[in-house]
């Protein structure tokens, strides 16, 4: 099922800085079209790089730094939508395809989906207990564990 957006619509899969700085350039530089963007993570997008740093060491339930607020989208006219994980991308077809089957055409397309974190190529990196540090879920489960973490004797 395919919902068009129409005539110089333009789709940013990625939400972290990159994308999001793209959509207020889009706005701030007049572009007139629907802007879409595509976030995986639930929520708001966030800055990451305070995650392996005052996330993990707050006391508390900390909150992450958002990069902007919902006001920001609602008013730039920015269709923000959390939780869209892109399965596909079909050129020919100028569409994105989401987890859940939808598609979203689009007249331009930009991928700023960030990277994705690097296997240590070292004996151990496989053990329970080394764990990723880049989305907000694995700072979480970081955060967990560290506070399970028995005291050395």
């Amino acid at each position: 099922m395919s919902r068009g957006i129409g005539a110089g619509s333009v789709v940013i899969v990625g939400s972290g800085q990159a994308g999001v700085q793209v959509a207020d350039s889009l706005r701030a530089g007049g572009h007139p079209g629907q802007v879409v963007l595509l976030g995986d993570e639930p929520g708001l997008p966030y800055q990451h790089p305070p995650l392996s740093k005052d996330f993990v060491a707050a006391s508390g339930e900390p909150r992450p730094r958002p990069l902007r607020s919902e006001r920001f989208f609602a008013d730039r006219e920015i269709d923000y939508r959390p939780g869209a994980v892109v399965t596909g991308i079909s050129r020919a077809r100028r569409t994105v395809v989401l987890e859940s089957g939808r598609e979203i055409d689009y007249a331009s397309r930009v991928l700023a989906t960030g990277t994705a974190p690097r296997s240590l190529p070292i004996a151990g990196a496989e053990l329970v207990g080394v764990l990723p540090l880049r989305t907000l879920a694995d700072a979480r489960e970081l955060r967990a564990a560290l506070t399970r973490r028995a005291p050395l004797p």
